[in-house]
């Protein structure tokens, strides 16, 4: 497998947001991204600040960038499948990952979190009893009606 570039490190990193963005999260001007995506070595300085405004490890940064090498890092990659870090991650992770993933919206807390809204039983199934009969079923296991 071809090594990875500085470009595919940011692109894999930022997933997909656009390069104006990225300047404006990692609080550099968006030219440095257009010399980088053509080849140029990046700045040590908006190495660290791209790391930080992404929430990666700055050694990792600047292994992938080519400024350290990953011995130097001290960074052992380990490759783990889907469902074990399925596994490995926490419920708040999960949830963070999920919110951010919907588009929950802007969250001030560190685990993303306090804008999720979360239901009672007893709100689930007041909102089921305001349903048309038409989108309802009922389990036969306990006659509850439950929403398609």
């Amino acid at each position: 497998m071809d090594k990875m570039t500085w470009w595919d490190y940011v692109q894999t990193v930022a997933g997909g947001a656009e390069q104006r963005e990225i300047a404006d999260r990692a609080g550099f001007d968006k030219s440095a991204l257009t010399r980088w995506k053509n080849g140029s070595n990046a700045d040590p300085l908006f190495v660290v600040k791209f790391a930080r405004a992404f929430g990666r490890p700055v050694t990792e940064a600047l292994a992938a960038s080519g400024l350290i090498t990953a011995e130097e890092s001290g960074i052992t990659v380990v490759t783990a499948g889907v469902a074990e870090a399925l596994r490995e991650a926490t419920n708040d992770e999960l949830l963070a990952e999920l919110s951010s993933r919907l588009n929950v919206g802007a969250s001030s807390d560190a685990d993303g979190l306090d804008n999720v809204t979360m239901l009672t039983r007893a709100e689930v199934e007041a909102d089921l009893e305001l349903r048309p009969a038409a989108n309802r079923r009922v389990r036969k296991a306990d006659r509850e009606p439950y929403a398609e």
